[in-house]
Parts: C-alpha cells; structure tokens; sequence
C-alpha cells in the first residue's frame, strides 16, 4: 500500500519514474546525493571508503559517509549511472517506506495479534507515511532507524519477556551503524521505556536481571558498532558544530515553534479519536499495566513537543532546522494506542439495529446506510482532499520550499488534520455502534488510510523543486572539464569555481577534487582556516570560490570554471608539495587581515620580502566615518552619518594587478554574519555586486585584473560596519607569474587513500603538503618514521633532509584500531549471549556482583535521564 501511494503520488507530479523531475532537495540535494556517488565509487573500489582527496581538499569521509548514506539500501544507487543519482534517490526512498510498513506490520501483528489484516496494513502505512518520514527523508539514513524501529520493539519484547536478546542485539546494532546520530535518542528512548516497562510489568525480584540483561545486550550493540561509533565522534569533536551544551541549551526557552513541530505528528487524524475513546471509555476493558504504560511513553515523548529546552536536550544542545527528530518514536506510540482502542472495538458483540415497526426505514437502516454512509464519507474526504489542496497549495506546502512552517502553512494543516479526523470519528463511532460490520469497517478504514496519506504525500513530496535540472548541467559541465585536461594532469589537482554555481559538494559527485565541502561533520579548523584564507563558507559548508589568484595557486587550483561555465586553466598551478626553510606556522596569524595572512604566507614560502598585496585607502569618503584599527585587537569601523554614504577609490594601478575587496570579522559557523548586506560595490561604473558580504558570496570579492590603468571603485556603505579585515588590495601578478621560480614544489601524488611521491631539497628543512591535517595519517619519509606536524592553521608539514626524499603518508581512521578491538569484544559477547538461553538466572549464579552493577547503571542512568531531560529543563 505504501508503494502504492508513493507511485500515485509520483504519477501526479511527473516525478521518477513517471518523469524527469526527483524529491531531491535541501540536505538530500546538498548532501547525500553527493555523498552516495562517493559511496559508490568506494563500494566498486574506485575510491577509498574511509578517505577522499576530492571533498574539503581531502578528508576523513567515513563518518560523513556513515552520517548520510552508510546503508545496504544504497547499493541501488549501483543501478544508476552517476549522472542519475537524483533519480535513484526516488527509488531508494520508494523501497525504504515500502520496508518500513512492512516492518511496522510485524510490530503491529505482534503487540496487536486483534486487529485484522486490513486494519494493521492501514496503521503500518500510517506509520511509514508519518510526519518523520515525509519531512525528514532528505538524510536518508535516517530513514533506516525510522524502518527498524518497530522490529527493535519487538525484539525488545522478546528479549525482557522471553530472556532472547540476540535479536535486539543485531537490530540496535544496525540502528548504531547505519544512523549513529539519530541513535542515541533511541538508545535513551529506550532506556526509559525499558525503566518504566519494568516498574509496571515486572515483579520487583525479576527487575534486577532483567536490567542487567538489558544493559549488557545495549553494550554489546555498542561494541559491534564502535567501528562505526569511535571514529564518528571523534569526528563530531573536531567539527564546527560541537559546542558548550549549557551555552547551547540556555538560548531555548518556552514552548517553541510548535507550527513546526507538531505537523510531525499530524499524518495521522485518526489517532485523535482513537486515543480520545482509548482514555476517555475503551480503556477501562485493556489490561490497566499496558494502559498506564501506554500513557507514560505518550506523556513522556509528546513533552518535547511543548517544551523547547527538553526538545533541544534530546538533540544534545541543538538541532538547527530539525526539531524533535525523535518524532517517529512518538508517531509509533501514538498507533499503538489507536491499535489498543482498535483491538477493543473488534472485541465488542456484533450487535444489529433494533428492529423498527417502519419495515422500509429498517431495511434502509441495515442494509444500505452501512454501504452508503463508508461511501460518503470516503468521496468526501476525496473531494477535500483535492479541493484544499488544489486551493491552498501555496500555505500547504510551505515546508517542501523553504524547510520551515509558519503560522499559516499550520493553521491550514491543522485544518486539513481535524477534518479527517471528523471522517475518522464518524467511521469510527459507526462501527462502535455496530451501524457496519468489522469486515466494512476494515475495507473503508483502509480507503480512507489511503486518500488521508496521499494527501500528506502530495503536501511534502509532490511539491518540490528538486535539482535535477542543476545536476543535469553540472554534469555537461564535468565532461567540458574531461575536455579540458591535458596530457600533463596526472599530478594532484583541484577544480574550483569562480561563485557558488551550484551545491559545494558536486565537484567531488562529478569526480572533481576540490576545497569545498558541507555536510554535518565539517571540521572546525579547516572550515575557520579556509575563511582565514579568503575562502566563502557559512554554517557548516566551505567553498572553493572567493579568495585570490595567489591562494588559488598554492592550493593546488588549476582549473576554474566561471559563471558561464567555461573552464579556464591556471598558469600558476603549483602542485602538491611545497619546500619550506623554516617549520611552517601551526596557525594562521588571525588578528591580521586576510590579504595580510596572504603576505605574511608569501613571504614565509618563498623567503622573500617582496609584498604580494597592496592595500589602497580610500580617495575620498561622505556620508560615513571611518576609523582605522590602532591596534592588533581593534578593528576596522564604519559609521553611517546619512543615509547615501559613499566611499571612493581612484588607484593608478602600476603593472598588472588584480584587485580585491574584502569585508571579513571573524571566522564562524553561523547561518548569517551581522555585517552581510555591508556594501554595494561598483567598479568602472559596472556593479560587481549589489550587496556584499552575503551568504553565498563572503571570501575575497574579485574586482577585475588591471594593467598600466586608473580604475575607480566605488563602495556604497549599506549599514554601520565593525570588522577585522576591510578594504580595497591589489595582487602583484608579475610575482605571482614567478611563483614557480620563487618556490620549490613537490609532485606528490594521491592514490585512494595515500599520499606519496619523492622530492629533491638543497637543505634539511620541511615540506607543506595543502592537504588538511588528520590525526589518521601516519608519515614515512626515506623510509623511516616521520612526524606530521599541523600547518598553517588546516595543512600538514613533514620533516625532509637535505638531498633526495622519499614521501609517502597512508591514511586509516582515527581510532579504528580501538574499534576492531572493541568489535572482537562485542563478537564474543554475542556469541555468549546467543547459548545463554536462561542468562537472567545464570548469570546471578555466576557473577551476581557483575549482575547487580549492571543492574544499578541502568536504574541509574534511567533516573538520571528522566531528570535531567524532564526537570533540569526549568533550572537551565
């Protein structure tokens, strides 16, 4: 049924495979598409899975990998070719509901053996069809903690109720791997249903072992995970996005956009009555343990909901764009119940109206309103469907445009979510009163199950403005670069791009290598290094354009491609490798301005005082008051005096030179800078840009090259401006043109995950190689031992010797090995896990020391969640 809806939806709205258009977009755009073409090429063994020179300017991509794409599911992606991956990301989503329903099927059958076949079909499609997974598919791996979550259920049950843990063991493993990020709020989910499941079900003697058997199965999950757990936090760590967790959880207050929030929730209307009758009359015929637990996990996970700071707690600090990605647990909560007050209706006597003396009004009564009155309701709930949607399209599917609700987009779901739950109640109340029978009820329960969720499929699928059209073009684009290369570019190179053409991770799907990169993981230094450096980035994504001509060379550039799309070659491409006298600096001088950084670097490379930028002060200036920096920690400020502030520049340029003006503070990871939108910048009459700094647009701006000529800039001052790093510089070209002769490269090379190639130096000193630095790469230089010191703030050093060098580093992940260990660990307590059969009472009679620890962490840990993330909220 899921399929099925998904397919007509696609039908509608032309898309794969009924069209060319795809539901790819936002971080499924951006990210994972991306990520699944490097994926790909590691799986046929193009690429190393565990590095990639072609993202971020090389990088550890394994987590990333796992992060987004580290999933059996996206070997469908081996049926594609490359340039087709925004189509196969249909496929995979298609098959990853279709096996969510079908997982969410056997939990049903399982905890609601009641229900018929029509009814657990129609609550298991409810379930894949959620608000989680048609607004949150674009990270595709969440998809896999949301699909197996309901067999974890089951298998949870079967481990605290039949002492049979190694299913759970395998199922919270594979949860671990393929979406370590989302599984840690299922880990603490689940420690408080397993809390709370004992305190209501078990006798107090049995909870002990039962503890214990759960805590120890957890760990073991943990254990086969850690080669996927390990390396990932340590690169959580040195990303941009780890921060001071109070610092993060303060910022939160009250009830927070709930118009975002609670649409999670809202796919499925016919859980409102359901759980209205559940409490409020069926109830008191359920087992009163399964009522009150019911109850407790509903409370405990519709609370973040309400609660801003608990919704930020159960994210560890933040969740930016996201909120309660936890949202599949509480939609399966919310069925469960509606499967309860299910199953307790299919229980009720058939009861048939009472007979009447009219014999024409009964026989009108029993036979035809129980077809008639299912027939109603379901054209009606068509006809809104299509009628609301075709006339609020616009406030309906605000989401699927810019990743965010508003008052209106809610107030029109929530209308669409309490007529049909107005359907659902009458439908319901009819089969409560034994108007229809279960058979009826069943059939049209599932119809109406079908139009509600092709509903919500149109308002967030069908809607989207995918990239295909983008990724179509940037693939023309990667075979004008194929044309390009000559017979020379066999060394390292990158490929950069004059502005943001399109997402900064496509040159790495197209094959390219390249600075850029964005996915959750980016690493801190070298995200603030690239900004330092002249590079555009915000938030968690660096690109490859802005900066200068000069950055452009030492790093490896030599194609770009402009913003018609034509490539055009850099003369002054150095390779990988560059000799150094002196150890290169650790860090980049951060209280200079960023042309400064670039002088300072020059002279550093080719011991050489010669100044490669010039700064140019303003000819004149009105409307604004300038104050310069007096200081290393004061800064450049702007002041606004009337409201056409202008300032001039009139440069004899002497030679050839490129200029560039810069508008920089300092380096972070927010969204949006304060001093975006400072300047309107024109250059000879002709606009460079209407408004810089932007998001897109904040490294080094270009202003033209020039030679032998009086140009003249004009800057408009748009707001009051406070910054590091301002003002208008010229790139002497002529040293630039002599940087080959100036410096003493390498011509290293890369080869999946390695680095290596040999080099000649006339006296001991060190070799830069403008690849980032990684604590997984071990360095070999004539064979012996060689440490790798970090660089310029992002880059490696190593040590070489007067004379002939050979260099090679290999790259394996950070705390892998650890992992390995820990994974043999894990394989052998599975194995003991797997022919304990009576673990609880064994194991007391064995280690009853070890048993009661593990028994005590547990309570622990489960008390210590219930009150951090349930109380610690109001004294944050």
């Amino acid at each position: 049924m899921t399929s099925a809806v998904i397919l007509f939806c696609f039908s509608l709205f032309s898309q794969y495979p009924f069209g060319d258009k795809t539901v790819v977009w936002c971080d499924l755009k951006q990210q994972s598409v991306p990520l699944l073409a490097i994926f790909r090429e590691a799986f046929l063994g193009e690429s190393s899975l565990f590095y990639s020179f072609s993202q971020a300017g090389g990088t550890g991509i394994f987590p990333a990998l796992c992060f987004f794409v580290f999933s059996p599911f996206s070997l469908i992606s081996l049926l594609f070719k490359p340039s087709e991956l925004m189509l196969a990301a249909n496929i995979i989503l298609i098959v990853k509901l279709a096996a969510a329903a079908f997982c969410a099927s056997i939990f049903f059958n399982s905890f609601f053996p009641k229900l018929s076949l029509l009814q657990s079909s129609s609550l298991s499609v409810m379930y894949s069809l959620c608000g989680f997974s048609l607004q949150y598919f674009q990270t595709l791996t969440w998809l896999d903690t949301f699909m197996f979550f309901p067999l974890l259920a089951v298998a949870l049950k079967k481990l605290l109720n039949e002492r049979r843990p190694l299913p759970f063991v395998l199922l919270l493993a594979y949860t671990m791997i393929t979406g370590f990020y989302l599984s840690v709020m299922l880990v603490i989910f689940l420690v408080l249903a397993v809390f709370f499941y004992l305190l209501i079900y078990f006798p107090k003697k049995e909870r002990s072992a039962a503890a214990a058997l759960f805590t120890f199965s957890g760990v073991t999950s943990a254990l086969l995970a850690s080669p996927v757990l390990i390396p990932c936090f340590k690169a959580y760590l040195n990303s941009a996005r780890s921060s001071g967790f109070v610092a993060s959880i303060s910022k939160y207050s009250g009830v927070g956009p709930i118009y975002t929030k609670l649409p999670l929730i809202m796919c499925a209307a016919v859980v409102l009555p359901l759980i209205f009758f559940y409490f409020f009359e069926l109830g008191k015929r359920s087992q009163p343990q399964k009522r009150r637990f019911l109850l407790v996990l509903l409370l405990l996970m519709l609370f973040p909901f309400f609660v801003e700071k608990t919704n930020a707690i159960w994210h560890m600090g933040s969740y930016q764009a996201f909120p309660c990605r936890f949202a599949y647990i509480t939609s399966l909560i919310l069925l469960s119940i509606s499967a309860e007050s299910l199953s307790v209706m299919n229980e009720q006597p058939n009861r048939h109206a009472s007979p009447s003396s009219n014999v024409i009004f009964s026989r009108i009564f029993s036979k035809i309103l129980p077809v008639v009155l299912p027939l109603v309701l379901t054209a009606f709930s068509v006809y809104f469907s299509i009628k609301l949607y075709t006339g609020k399209k616009q406030e309906l599917t605000l989401f699927s445009r810019a990743l965010w609700g508003n008052e209106k987009s809610f107030l029109w779901l929530l209308a669409a979510f309490v007529v049909f739950a107005l359907i659902w109640s009458i439908l319901l109340v009819s089969y409560r009163s034994s108007l229809i029978s279960k058979r009826m009820f069943s059939l049209f329960f599932a119809v109406i199950c079908v139009v509600e969720c092709s509903f919500n499929s149109a308002v967030y699928l069908g809607n989207i403005k995918g990239g295909e059209a983008s990724w179509n073009k940037a693939f023309e684009l990667s075979e004008k670069l194929e044309a390009s290369y000559t017979n020379d570019d066999t060394e390292y190179f990158r490929v950069k791009t004059q502005s943001k053409l399109f997402d900064v991770n496509w040159l790495a799907a197209m094959g390219c290598n390249s600075l850029g990169h964005y996915t959750s993981l980016t690493d801190e230094n070298y995200l603030y290094s690239m900004k330092e450096l002249g590079y555009s980035g915000y938030w968690m994504e660096i690109g490859s354009h802005g900066s200068s001509f000069f950055m452009d060379s030492l790093l490896c550039h030599k194609y770009t491609v402009s913003d018609l799309y034509s490539v055009y070659k850099n003369e002054n491409y150095i390779g990988l490798g560059v000799f150094t006298q002196e150890q290169p600096s650790p860090a980049l001088s951060t209280e200079l301005s960023r042309p400064e950084i670039q002088n300072k670097l020059y002279a550093e490379l080719t011991d050489s005082n010669d100044r490669l930028f010039t700064e140019y002060l303003p000819s004149s200036h009105r409307g604004c008051e300038i104050v310069y920096p007096e200081s290393e920690d004061s800064k450049y400020t702007l002041t606004l005096t009337q409201k056409d502030a202008k300032l001039y520049y009139t440069i004899d340029v002497t030679g050839h030179q490129s200029l560039y003006f810069d508008c920089f503070d300092i380096p972070s990871n927010k969204l949006t800078e304060k001093i975006n939108d400072s300047f309107s910048v024109t250059v000879n009459g002709a606009q460079i840009s209407a408004s810089y700094p932007t998001q897109s647009q904040n490294g080094m701006l270009f202003l033209g090259e020039f030679e032998d000529e009086t140009v003249k800039i004009e800057l408009k001052l748009l707001k009051n401006v406070s910054v590091k790093s301002f003002g208008v510089f010229g790139l002497d070209m002529a040293l630039l043109g002599d940087i080959e002769q100036n410096l003493v490269s390498g011509t290293l090379t890369t080869e999946k995950s390695s680095i290596s190639g040999s080099f000649t130096a006339e006296e001991n000193g060190w070799l830069l190689i403008q690849i980032p630095f990684d604590e997984g790469f071990t360095a070999m230089v004539n064979g012996e031992p060689a440490d790798i010191s970090r660089a310029l703030g992002t880059f490696m050093a190593v040590p070489v010797s007067a004379g002939e060098n050979t260099v090679s580093l290999c790259y394996f992940p950070s705390g892998m090995k650890l992992a390995i260990i820990l994974f043999a660990i894990g394989c052998a307590a599975a194995v003991c896990l797997r022919f304990s059969k009576k673990f609880g009472a064994e194991f007391i009679k064995v280690t009853t020391i070890l048993q009661k620890a593990f028994s005590i962490f547990f309570f622990a840990t489960a008390s210590f969640i219930l009150l951090f993330f349930y109380l610690a909220v109001f004294f944050i």
